[in-house]
């Protein structure tokens, strides 16, 4: 206790949350910022009769359910983030079955007749944004490097790809490698980021919200047709 260390490294990498203290230490800087964001109250549930994942939308509102472990379900009750307070301030269980109510009846219901694990939860919030991916002895990855709004519940799986991305680069060293890294994050999250933007501000019709499904299909798509060949792949060449 009150005993400092130094530890010594060719590199640090930064995977520590879109609040990244490494990233605020390097003064990181962000390069693109998302447009809208939403905000939600979520918790887990036992005892919930859905299987695989679910989507939810209406006018103003959207929901999902998904499998976690534990044989629990995370359920999700999403609003643009300027209606949070007067939907969840005070009632937040009320708002939360409300919310799933205006998605879905047959969703509501399901959820009531489950168990909540712990309490529900909020979040009330935050930009996307691309930030700078390395510099000399550093890089960032995951939501410390590039976040974006979670109601395409898409950030662990760029997280992991990323994961993967940098990991090659490192180990192929040279001067460029990193730089590669950060060019192909930004190519593969590029369709992803403006999607979930235009998804995130719940301005869209019905008609309109499904198109956009299919395009974040499609970029979806092109991710694991990259990460697919890299399986046999070495290092990045630098």
């Amino acid at each position: 206790m009150g005993q400092q260390r130094i530890v010594r490294s060719d590199i640090v990498i930064g995977a520590d949350g879109k609040e990244s203290t490494v990233a605020k230490l390097v003064y990181a800087s962000k390069y693109r910022v998302a447009r809208t964001t939403s905000a939600c109250v979520y918790g887990y549930f036992e005892n919930l009769d859905r299987e695989g994942f679910h989507w939810h939308f209406a006018d103003g509102v959207a929901a999902s359910i998904m499998p976690t472990n534990h044989a629990q379900h995370c359920v999700v009750a999403s609003v643009p983030d300027a209606a949070f307070s007067r939907t969840f301030r005070g009632q937040v269980a009320a708002g939360f079955f409300d919310v799933l109510r205006r998605n879905s009846p047959a969703l509501h219901d399901d959820v009531q007749r489950a168990k909540l694990v712990g309490r529900l939860r909020g979040f009330t919030g935050g930009l996307g944004f691309v930030r700078q991916a390395h510099g000399p002895g550093w890089a960032l990855v995951g939501d410390a490097g590039y976040f974006k709004d979670p109601l395409t519940a898409h950030g662990i799986t760029d997280a992991l790809r990323d994961a993967e991305i940098l990991s090659r680069a490192v180990l192929s060293g040279g001067p460029l490698a990193l730089q590669l890294y950060q060019d192909m994050r930004d190519e593969l999250s590029r369709a992803l980021f403006d999607i979930t933007d235009d998804i995130a501000s719940f301005r869209w019709s019905m008609e309109q919200v499904k198109t956009l499904h299919t395009q974040l299909s499609a970029a979806m798509r092109a991710e694991t047709d990259y990460m697919a060949s890299l399986s046999s792949a070495g290092p990045i060449a630098a």
